[in-house]
């Protein structure tokens, strides 16, 4: 069943976000797309501090490893620490292959990792994987 989605990406790579968004754009237009390109920013985007008050809440986040300043794994461990924000799915999009990474993502309740794709039919397929789970098969949990 499909079903409206925010969908949050924090990653301090424009290009990399210009894809994501453009490539679920094209899949489903009515996708609400945020994005943020550090760790703080991702905290006070979920957590609807200046300039983000009114932000809605994600339904998803996609979230890098390697941000300037607080790290992806810093952020994943704030809001899985968090009662409110721990509900929401994270998908760990990462440059890095590392096993150490991998296991410590999952063990920090990451949902699942994802290694960034090199090209473009990759990022499609990545982004359909992500559209036909997320978006049609999985239920979210209600704010």
């Amino acid at each position: 069943m499909k079903q409206m989605c925010n969908l949050l990406v924090v990653d301090d790579d424009i290009q990399q976000v210009y894809v994501l968004e453009s490539l679920h754009q094209s899949l489903d237009p009515s996708r609400r797309y945020f994005y943020v390109s550090d760790g703080n920013a991702a905290l006070d985007f979920l957590y609807h501090r200046p300039p983000y008050e009114k932000a809605l809440l994600p339904d998803l986040i996609l979230l890098d490893l390697n941000l300037p300043g607080m790290t992806g794994h810093d952020v994943l461990r704030a809001i899985k620490a968090d009662p409110k924000l721990r509900p929401i799915p994270i998908i760990i999009l990462s440059d890095s292959t590392s096993t150490m990474d991998v296991q410590a993502c999952y063990s920090e309740h990451a949902n699942a990792y994802i290694v960034k794709p090199r090209d473009l039919d990759g990022h499609l397929r990545v982004v359909r994987a992500i559209e036909s789970f997320w978006m049609n098969a999985a239920s979210f949990a209600q704010h």
